[in-house]
């Protein structure tokens, strides 16, 4: 993880299958990702982080929900992880449709026990509806901005003139 605290590491993926992770371990992982993150080069945005196989329970799991984190990860892999709880996914699910994770494209995971509905699709979708939105509204916005500024004209872009 100090790897991650240069400022200068590049990491677009990022594979940590079956490397024995545990609960402090995911704590300097997500602390390293955090302070990574601060960089707002696209260049140093991770975008594909996969979790699976490791020995990390709730605690560390729930370590993916601090903000500022992952928000430019695309894609997450977080299967056959035997001590994390179904409540922990449904956190996770949780904090998805809130934007902890506001670029997340895909989940893939493996919900234990009963009831292994977690709609991380679902959540997904309505992620994609708010940032469609989002595009819309400003087009909008500036369309609205031309308009009252330029009443009554056809506008047109500057290359235009």
């Amino acid at each position: 993880t100090n790897l991650l605290r240069t400022k200068y590491l590049s990491v677009k993926e990022l594979y940590l299958n079956h490397c024995g992770l545990c609960d402090d371990g995911m704590k300097l992982l997500i602390n390293g990702l955090c302070e990574n993150t601060m960089h707002d080069r696209p260049a140093y945005h991770l975008v594909t982080l996969s979790l699976s196989d490791n020995d990390f329970g709730d605690a560390g799991f729930l370590e993916l929900l601090m903000p500022g984190a992952l928000t430019h990860l695309e894609d997450i892999l977080l299967c056959r992880l035997p001590f994390v709880s179904r409540h922990s996914y449904t956190k996770l699910c949780r904090a998805i449709r809130g934007g902890t994770m506001p670029a997340l494209e895909r989940v893939h995971a493996d919900v234990p026990g009963v009831g292994r509905d977690v709609p991380f699709d679902d959540a997904l979708k309505l992620l994609r509806a708010e940032r469609e939105v989002g595009v819309l509204q400003k087009r909008w916005n500036a369309w609205e901005e031309r308009e009252a500024k330029y009443p009554g004209h056809t506008w047109r872009p500057p290359f235009f003139s």
